[in-house]
């Protein structure tokens, strides 16, 4: 049993690996936690309890190492520190082996960056039972793999499972969660012997020690606590300032403002940015009011949002970010006191202290238990859909929004590249391009490192150049963009993607680039598109390691906009005297204004905008002009009432590829003035898949097509209603004349925690359609390998006008062929 003498000394431990100044002494703490932290998950065994002292005791020397031939190459050798005692060997060795127990591990040092590539690499140096269904068998034990990091602050607790990795990190202190993890699920985990009535079972121990092993670290309960916390504070906001007279929306976007300001600063703390003598986190003595007044205020508005030279506080270190987040925006109230409930930033604080907060972003491959930017999203989405409007309605049910899981994300994000790739490449390539998105970190490395002169099959230097072309023009757009989960997803994939092709990599610089020309997003929440931005700048200055060289951050206001993508720009009267330059004028001024890093040169370009734009009102007020005034990218306050590609982002010939999770909103159960709005005005919208007992999703993926080029791909997750409903017919219809649908996954219900609807995903193209669509059913056991899983058990299937489509398994499929090969169908039935 897990005592709390036994927890404290491991609290202890991390505390000490987090202050040590030498190194060496950094690896010989890391080794005794280490030792701890399996003597948590062991049982009580005298004999493997003083195996693991003996090694303890013996971090002077060098424990048993890691053959070299363990090693894939001679360049993976380097990646590891030179042990002190011994010049010719690495900090890469086993810390565990007992021929009776089901479990090993492994301990690494990094010389370099601990990249995910590395870290996934180093995890299969033993062959262990989760690697593969291979080796599922009882003479392979069940790896628990410990990282020191480069700097040795921290360590790392790493679990694997098919290439996927769980990453506990332990830095600083040990957090609240942390604590009820190694409590509650690691204590005793590898005690058991899958044994019963005498008999060894099947799969057993290793499959039970797994899956309480894996189970234990999951984000999931992370998250769910973190999310309560955060909604408590936000809920008890909105009602304070409500009480006080603010409108229910202004109280609701300077909460969440507040709360993303704040989660900001937290990670920017964890990198040690922001000036810790100034004293901003200091709430003694002040009531909370005081403290935003005092202190927050002169944080956000005269010390991240200024220059250091125009500083009034004599912060000289806390660098000047820009980018609108520190902006004070109009339901800002920077010019009035306002009160705040008793103690809030106290309780906030204490709160945030309960978590462990890393810049590290998880993905669906590596998924670190800790706060990280990604969750933000979760945290904040949820927040956003959570919240009861003035009518006392729940907003879900009005914006019909649902975050995605991350799995859904990733293998949604990798099919829509893939099938873009496929687009612009030779058949040829199609095998390396599955090889480049799909190959584990570890394969990918080996197979560069077995055939590094050509990757491809063919001319591997020409077909890289023209991969990276294809990359460097693709344009993606989530016309639904909540809190920017597809375009984080979707530029962790473009930056794993350039990576595995370009020679020098510098992932700072690639994010901006990524975020400037690739991904744009939607939303008709406004408080949505502000979340959507704060993740797009977290996710860059989390990668810039010089602190030194901390940029102010680009200006997003043309990339994440607050409209209704529903509805097109009308047509309407064209003044005679519009300037012929125009467009060019106006994306040159995007382009500036995205990178303008000074408060006066943004100001410059939003009275230049202001002046063009104004300018090139009609004659006459019609109804295009009065879309135009409705969008102002620079006040986020209402979102603009259509949208228009061209006009918003300057894009003319539509975009590459059209992803995300659209709403999912009877028309029915809409209020009447919308509802009465698309039943009357669905034709001038350009919608022929209206239908007034249907759903809103229906237009949206009619709309999703719409903004794509020819050729370019849709990926859309949403109701599966349109497969078999009657008010899907004309969505159907409209797939099979108008696209070429690609792959259709069943998901079922049970995706969304927040939802029982049952889900499909469906991925077509803007062509001629050549009736090639492969689909399954996916259980949901199969989430976490959703990728092997489809590609192993899809189906051709076939569908027709007018019809609903079935997606049959392979004896279903016989059956069906079967009856229609000698009888009537049923649809042709005569029943009278």
């Amino acid at each position: 049993m897990l005592t709390t003498a036994k927890l404290n000394k491991i609290d202890e431990l991390v505390q000490k690996l987090s202050n040590e100044k030498n190194e060496w002494m950094s690896l010989a703490i890391a080794i005794d936690l280490s030792d701890e932290i399996l003597k948590v998950m062991l049982p009580d065994n005298a004999d493997w309890r003083q195996k693991l002292s003996i090694d303890a005791q013996n971090t002077g020397s060098l424990p048993t190492p890691l053959s070299l031939d363990t090693f894939k190459n001679q360049k993976q050798v380097k990646w590891f520190k030179e042990h002190p005692e011994s010049s010719s060997a690495r900090s890469a060795f086993k810390l565990f082996f007992a021929e009776d127990c089901a479990v090993e591990s492994n301990f690494f040092w990094f010389s370099e960056s601990a990249t995910k590539q590395r870290i996934a690499t180093a995890t299969e140096y033993s062959k262990n039972w989760e690697d593969s269904e291979l080796t599922r068998k009882p003479e392979y034990k069940v790896g628990i793999d410990f990282f020191l990091t480069p700097d040795t602050n921290s360590l790392l607790l790493v679990l694997s499972n098919h290439q996927k990795l769980r990453v506990l990190e332990l830095h600083g202190h040990l957090s609240n969660t942390q604590k009820l993890i190694f409590k509650d699920k690691l204590d005793g985990a590898a005690a058991y012997t899958g044994v019963e009535n005498g008999v060894q079972l099947e799969f057993e121990p290793q499959r039970t020690i797994h899956t309480t092993l894996w189970n234990a670290l999951q984000l999931k309960e992370v998250n769910k606590q973190f999310y309560n916390y955060i909604a408590g504070h936000f809920t008890e906001l909105v009602n304070m300032l409500q009480a006080s007279g603010k409108r229910l929306e202004d109280a609701k976007q300077f909460s969440s403002r507040l709360l993303g300001r704040l989660l900001f600063v937290w990670f920017l703390r964890r990198m040690d940015i922001i000036n810790e003598n100034i004293g901003y986190f200091d709430t003694d003595d002040l009531s909370a009011t005081e403290y935003y007044e005092n202190k927050l205020k002169i944080l956000f508005f005269k010390t991240l949002n200024t220059e250091i030279n125009d500083r009034i506080n004599g912060d000289l270190v806390t660098p000047y970010l820009n980018g609108g987040l520190f902006e004070a925006k109009e339901n800002d109230f920077e010019n009035e006191i306002l009160e705040f409930p008793d103690d809030y930033f106290k309780r906030l604080y204490e709160h945030f202290d309960e978590f462990n907060f890393t810049t590290d972003e998880s993905s669906a491959d590596y998924e670190l238990i800790a706060v990280d930017p990604e969750m933000l999203g979760q945290v904040f989405e949820s927040l956003l859909a959570s919240q009861i409007d003035e009518n006392d309605k729940n907003e879900r049910n009005n914006t019909g929004s649902f975050y995605t899981p991350r799995e859904i994300v990733g293998y949604m994000v990798k099919e829509t590249l893939r099938q873009y790739l496929y687009s612009k490449m030779d058949s040829a390539t199609h095998k390396g391009i599955d090889e480049l998105l799909d190959l584990s970190d570890s394969q990918w490395l080996e197979r560069k490192g077995t055939s590094s002169a050509d990757v491809w099959g063919v001319n591997s230097k020409k077909v890289s150049s023209e991969i990276k072309v294809a990359l460097d023009n693709f344009r993606v757009l989530d016309p639904a963009v909540g809190s920017g989960a597809f375009p984080m997803g979707m530029l962790q994939q473009l930056l794993k993607t350039y990576e595995r092709i370009e020679k020098s990599f510098d992932p700072y610089k690639l994010k901006l680039s990524i975020i400037e020309n690739n991904i744009f997003g939607i939303d008709l929440q406004s408080m949505a598109v502000e979340i959507a931005r704060l993740r797009a700048w977290l996710s860059v200055i989390v990668d810039e390691k010089d602190i030194s060289n901390i940029k102010p951050l680009p200006n997003l206001e043309f990339k994440f906009i607050a409209a209704n993508s529903l509805i097109k720009l009308e047509d309407g009267q064209t003044d005679l005297f519009v300037d012929p330059d125009f467009d060019l004028k106006l994306q040159e001024l995007r382009d500036k204004y995205f990178n303008a890093r000074t408060p006066r040169t943004k100001k410059e370009y939003q009275k230049r905008y202001y002046k063009l734009t104004l300018g090139q009102g009609d004659i006459f007020e019609d109804e295009r002009t009065h879309q135009l005034k409705s969008f102002d990218p620079f006040k986020n306050r209402m979102s603009a009432e259509f949208f228009d590609p061209h006009v918003m982002f300057g894009i003319n010939s539509g975009f590459d590829a059209v992803i995300g999770n659209p709403p999912y909103i009877h028309f029915e159960k809409m209020s009447k003035a919308d509802r009465e709005n698309y039943k009357k005005k669905h034709k001038k919208y350009g919608f022929e898949t209206y239908a007034a007992r249907g759903d809103i999703y229906t237009l949206f993926y009619e709309k999703g097509v719409q903004l794509l080029k020819n050729g370019g791909i849709l990926s859309f997750i949403t109701s599966n209603k349109w497969m078999r409903a009657g008010y899907g017919q004309k969505l159907r219809n409209y797939f099979v004349e108008k696209t070429n649908p690609i792959s259709l996954i069943d998901l079922g219900s049970g995706i969304f925690e927040s939802a029982t609807v049952d889900t499909n995903i469906l991925v077509l193209q803007k062509s001629e359609n050549i009736h090639e669509l492969k689909a399954i059913t996916l259980e949901n056991d199969s989430l976490e390998n959703m990728s092997d899983y489809i590609r192993q058990h899809n189906i051709p299937i076939d569908y027709k006008i007018g019809e609903s489509w079935s997606i049959l398994n392979e004896i279903e499929q016989s059956i069906k062929q079967k009856i229609e090969a000698v009888g009537t169908p049923l649809k042709d039935w005569d029943i009278k």
